[in-house]
């Protein structure tokens, strides 16, 4: 079977979301792929001050390590990974015109993040940025960890999110 067969038959529609990836990529464990996918802990708060996102449900194959306790994604197979992030908050009021970020951390530095302007007023569902990048990864102990922060003078409580990492080769 070829790759983009089996990926084509996941994606049905135009709407790829990490979720949808996981699935799909599942179907490919016999090929040896290495990945892992977790839902966002939906208990974490998020104010202006840089929060570690928290791990729930986790799926990968035994080349990866979600760390619930520590909130870090750790391949242990050596190659360069594919990891994306994404986040929905729910919030009660905050200014119009605030700024979400989302990150991506490889040891405990950022390596990639996005920010966005929000035009949003009293109780709503704030999305975050989309955030991905591609990491080469010892295999030991260079890990990943999520992490967000915003500026409407709110906290928004996690209600949704998802991670996930992908090894594309060496």
């Amino acid at each position: 079977m070829a790759l983009t067969k089996v990926i084509g038959e996941g994606l049905a529609d135009d709407a790829v979301t990490t979720a949808k990836l996981a699935n799909t990529l599942l179907t490919l464990q016999g090929l040896n792929m290495i990945y892992a996918h977790s839902t966002l802990d939906t208990s974490t708060t998020i104010g202006s001050s840089t929060t570690k996102l928290g791990f729930s449900g986790t799926s990968s194959n035994q080349s990866v390590t979600v760390d619930t306790t520590n909130d870090r994604l750790t391949p242990t197979v050596s190659g360069t990974y594919l990891t994306c992030v994404s986040l929905t908050c729910s919030a009660d009021g905050g200014a119009n015109g605030w700024t979400p970020n989302l990150g991506i951390r490889k040891n405990g530095s950022g390596i990639a993040a996005r920010a966005a302007i929000r035009y949003y007023n009293g109780a709503h569902s704030a999305d975050f940025p989309f955030v991905m990048t591609v990491a080469s990864m010892n295999g030991s102990s260079d890990y990943f960890d999520f992490y967000a922060s915003q500026n409407s003078g709110a906290t928004l409580t996690q209600h949704s999110g998802s991670v996930f990492t992908l090894r594309l080769g060496d």
